[in-house]
């Protein structure tokens, strides 16, 4: 569950959609004995950034990390690339540009590499199936390649 914070209107709103809905979420499932939880965050999350946005998903982390699942995985993508309803060209300049640095930087800026939605669903995917216990953290540049193991599954099949 996630909203923009142009679409939330204030950081007020946005926080409640971006921590508070997930967070009782997670809450929710906790008491109901769920053993995992997987959660969509963003590269660059920390509770002391000075960016509104990564310190809220900084402190979801934060507070997912302390609930009791058995195992909690944590995806950091960059920025999301897929269809959407609404236009948001900001967005789409971003993609594509993030895609053209990447080229000229040998991939040293990979963390920040734009990454396809879908391609972190299949991620999620894959994590979820591995039933491993802990703490677990995929950031940006290694969800491709977890994606990609489960295609490799899906076609083994």
């Amino acid at each position: 569950i996630g909203t923009t914070m142009a679409k939330a209107g204030s950081k007020e709103a946005f926080y409640k959609v971006d921590f508070e809905y997930n967070y009782n979420v997670a809450q929710l499932a906790e008491a109901n004995k769920v053993n995992q939880c997987l959660l969509v965050s963003s590269v660059g999350a920390d509770e002391d950034s000075i960016f509104f946005y990564s310190e809220v998903k900084g402190k979801l982390e934060k507070a997912i990390k302390e609930l009791s699942f058995w195992s909690i995985h944590i995806f950091q993508p960059s920025l999301l690339l897929g269809e959407r309803n609404e236009n948001r060209w900001g967005e789409e300049a971003a993609g594509v540009l993030g895609r053209i640095i990447n080229k000229f930087t040998g991939g040293l800026l990979n963390k920040y590499k734009p990454v396809e939605a879908d391609v972190v669903a299949q991620a999620m995917v894959e994590a979820a199936q591995q039933l491993k216990p802990g703490v677990h953290v995929y950031p940006s540049h290694y969800l491709q390649s977890l994606a990609e193991e489960t295609d490799r599954l899906l076609r083994e099949a």
